[in-house]
């Protein structure tokens, strides 16, 4: 049941106005925002058809949206500048999740589910947030957590200090960016799986 309706939310979301105002938005304010999503949906895609029976698309749409929140008039400003935050301004950004939620849970609420969770099963710095008590939403939560890590951790990103910008030009990032997986993601399901299969896709992450 859980399925059927992330499909069909997916393909309203394909069909619909929301995905694209918000990309429209991201594209004008927020290019490397954009860029990061599109990645994600890119390499979730696959993975939901590889683990989760359900057609790519679906993955696609929620790496898509899974950070239409940070579109949110408190956070964007602090999205766009370069250097470290401050802890206050970092915990302001880590609630980009929950308008991501808030934009999508009237009309897509399974999307938004799967969404809003997505940072709750890592094991270092968690984003704050009841887990999800669905095996199935919580896989794919944890499925989109880990794409979403790995994807961030073969960027150039703006806040990335010099030295960060340097170690990720060095050789052995794929492992690094591995070997981060399974710090982040100790005791989650299916994680073994999970890191397996996207050792295979990180080479080509590599900007």
């Amino acid at each position: 049941m859980i399925k059927e309706k992330l499909i069909k939310e997916s393909r309203a979301l394909i069909n619909g106005n929301f995905l694209k105002q918000t990309r429209r938005l991201m594209k004008v304010r927020q290019p490397f925002t954009l860029d990061h999503s599109e990645r994600v949906g890119a390499v979730f895609g696959p993975m939901c058809e590889e683990f989760y029976n359900l057609p790519s698309f679906v993955g696609e749409v929620c790496g898509r949206v899974h950070d239409a929140g940070k579109l949110e008039r408190r956070i964007e400003p602090l999205i766009l500048r370069n250097g470290l935050l401050s802890a206050e301004e970092m915990e302001l950004v880590r609630e980009h999740v929950l308008y991501s939620w808030k934009l999508l849970h009237d009309e897509f609420p399974n999307i938004a589910q799967v969404v809003r969770h997505h940072h709750s099963s890592c094991q270092i710095n968690p984003y704050p947030g009841p887990q999800e008590q669905d095996l199935y939403f919580l896989e794919l939560q944890v499925g989109l957590g880990m794409v979403d890590k790995l994807v961030a951790r073969t960027e150039f990103r703006p806040e990335l200090t010099e030295k960060q910008r340097i170690e990720r030009r060095t050789a052995g990032i794929e492992e690094r960016a591995i070997d981060y997986l399974r710090q982040q993601f100790l005791d989650v399901p299916m994680v073994e799986e999970c890191i397996d299969y996207l050792g295979g896709v990180v080479t080509r992450l590599i900007h």
